[in-house]
């Protein structure tokens, strides 16, 4: 039975499904099979990058923004042919890939860390607001309630009640601290409302925006969540990949002529 007439476990990615039925079929088109095979795996990679980013949900995959139930379908039938819909079906796949390894390089990436800047510019600008606006307020309450503010009568003030003093400030502090993840996380939720830019199928820029604002996560982070070294070098070995995976899919399709020109 094909895997697209069967139940896909949700808790799995889509690409590792097809991968593992892919590689049990038994064919003819060998050479199809192989190519398959090799773009699948490429986008297992991709969905480590996207993971990673935050911008593709756990077990969600970039492949199930392809078709391949009629490649697959040929593959368990033992067909020794592919129609033009299979060959669409193949091109589209490798297309989408190449497509999303220079939408990584060029826009999403990009567009996080232009959100997360925007991002910390609010909260500072409304936590320098809040802090001047509350120690306003204080100084406010205190002169009129007659304190002085000359340093000899501060000095003895916090001589005479040291404790009351450091129990103040220590609350002052955490108060200060639990205002600031309050205020980062109301701009982001806000930021994510007003956010209607789109990025290519299957992936979510509220979704990594909200992986790159966590609390544990500092503000001043110069590159976003999971964008490390280690990525852009699957990233790279992605775009190599598809070079030479395009040029396999021609020689490839050579193998089943048409009328049909095959876009390179």
């Amino acid at each position: 039975m094909s895997i697209c007439a069967d139940k896909h476990n949700e808790n799995e990615p889509g690409s590792v499904q097809i991968l593992r039925h892919i590689k049990k079929a038994d064919t003819p088109m060998q050479d199809v099979r192989d190519l398959m095979v090799n773009i699948l795996k490429q986008y297992q990679s991709m969905d480590k990058i996207g993971h990673s980013l935050g911008v593709l949900e756990k077990h969600a995959s970039f492949s199930d923004h392809v078709s391949w139930c009629g490649l697959v379908a040929k593959l368990d039938q033992k067909k020794d042919s592919l129609d033009e819909t299979a060959k669409s079906h193949l091109v589209e796949s490798l297309d989408y890939l190449g497509r999303l390894s220079s939408s990584i390089r060029q826009q999403v990436v990009g567009n996080i860390q232009k959100m997360r800047d925007r991002w910390m510019y609010k909260v500072l600008f409304i936590d320098t607001a809040s802090i001047i606006l509350l120690v306003t307020l204080i100084m406010m309450g205190l002169f009129w309630s007659g304190f002085s503010f000359n340093e000899q009568q501060v000095v003895a003030a916090v001589q005479l009640r040291p404790l009351f003093f450091g129990v103040t400030i220590s609350l002052s502090l955490i108060l200060a601290f639990l205002l600031h993840l309050f205020i980062r996380r109301v701009v982001i939720d806000r930021m994510m409302e007003q956010n209607q830019g789109q990025l290519l199928p299957g992936m979510s820029l509220s979704r990594a925006l909200q992986r790159n604002t966590r609390n544990r996560h500092s503000i001043f982070r110069p590159e976003p969540v999971g964008w490390n070294f280690l990525q852009k070098k699957r990233l790279a070995a992605v775009a190599a990949k598809t070079d030479k995976l395009r040029q396999q899919m021609i020689d490839v399709l050579e193998q089943y002529p048409s009328n049909k020109k095959v876009n390179e």
